[in-house]
């Protein structure tokens, strides 16, 4: 398991700073996510690690060993394209095969990892085939079986679903999981499919404009978001605006939001309330409103709802379509240990 270091790594394109001093650590073993919108900096990122391009300023370090300009063939990197970049001529043994015969291992040598390979991937017995005679989700594991099987130091996944359909994406997702966890092999995706980062990943590095936004698990980056972008970048918010007071509420013209106690913090905030966490009902609760829209999305129904004060609160409600209709007078609620405060203009949570 190896570890990787940026430190104040920089990348231009003309005129575009597409990294900018950029400095991070990414554990041994850990299975990190580089998640951003278009243009974010992600994909720059990654081809700095496997060597596709090299940083105007700043030091990679993978291990011990410094490869800022170490040429990408001797890196010892695993990368899966997002088009999976098989041999179209070659069988899928081959396939596999082909980064342990570049390194001039044994004939007996290679079929053997070959075959554990296989076996990883549960595509025992379909070695002989091509790559068009497998469905997308086995080509998928081909690629990750290809990208392991010489033992690299880190394995770089560039957008590894995002050729497959939703219900395969959950499939090979777990199975991308699973295999990280039973190689121990330090791990970097990048994605701009938030559910995605957050089902997978130990850590998400979170960028906008080619520099960190916030780095943390999961859950942090979800629900504890630093900054503004970030809460309004993974899921949808409800941002509450106004002055805090102290007795334990964010008011302002939209109305009066119960929350928890912000510590120190005083003066005009800005709350993050997720749809989730807000609950619906014809029982008098914290606000009043009018569902104005509904949308049924199977597992939850999402509600547009108008309070009183005139602005527009998102709700997800769980259970059956139908539970309240367009014109219908609800009252919402929530507990107050769920809004979380972030600043009023972007920045910091202090």
């Amino acid at each position: 398991m190896t570890r990787v270091s940026f430190s104040q790594v920089s990348k231009s394109f003309g005129a575009v700073k597409a990294v900018s001093d950029l400095s991070l650590t990414v554990c041994s073993g850990e299975f990190t996510t580089i998640l951003g919108p278009s243009g974010s900096g992600k994909t720059t990122m990654l081809s700095l690690i496997a060597g596709i391009s090299q940083p105007n300023t700043g030091r990679i370090v993978l291990g011990d060993r410094d490869i800022t300009f170490v040429p990408a063939a001797k890196r010892n990197i695993g990368l899966v394209f997002q088009s999976y970049a098989l041999f179209p001529h070659m069988s899928i043994f081959d396939n596999i095969a082909f980064p342990l015969r570049v390194r001039s291992l044994s004939a007996a040598e290679i079929r053997s990892r070959v075959e554990d390979a296989l076996r990883m991937v549960r595509l025992s017995g379909l070695e002989a085939r091509r790559p068009h005679q497998l469905s997308g989700g086995q080509q998928q594991r081909v690629a990750l079986a290809r990208a392991v099987v010489f033992k690299p130091d880190i394995l770089l996944l560039d957008e590894p679903l995002a050729a497959l359909d939703r219900k395969l994406r959950e499939e090979v997702r777990s199975e991308i999981r699973a295999l990280q966890r039973a190689l121990g092999i330090t791990t970097i995706m990048v994605t701009h499919d938030q559910e995605e980062a957050l089902s997978l990943s130990d850590r998400v590095v979170l960028l906008s404009g080619g520099r960190v936004e916030q780095i943390g698990t999961p859950f942090e980056i979800y629900h504890q978001p630093r900054t503004r972008f970030a809460a309004g970048f993974l899921g949808l918010a409800n941002f509450i605006e106004g002055r805090l007071d102290p007795a334990g509420a964010i008011v302002g013209s939209e109305g009066r939001f119960p929350c928890a106690s912000a510590g120190e913090r005083t003066g005009v905030v800005c709350g993050l309330l997720r749809p989730e966490d807000i609950t619906a009902s014809p029982e008098k609760g914290f606000v009043r409103g009018t569902v104005r829209d509904v949308v049924f999305l199977g597992e939850i129904a999402r509600y547009g709802v108008e309070l009183d004060t005139g602005r527009m609160m998102t709700v997800h409600v769980g259970g059956a379509v139908g539970r309240f209709t367009e014109g219908q007078p609800v009252w919402l609620s929530w507990d107050p240990e769920r809004i979380w405060i972030l600043p009023h203009e972007g920045g910091a949570v202090h």
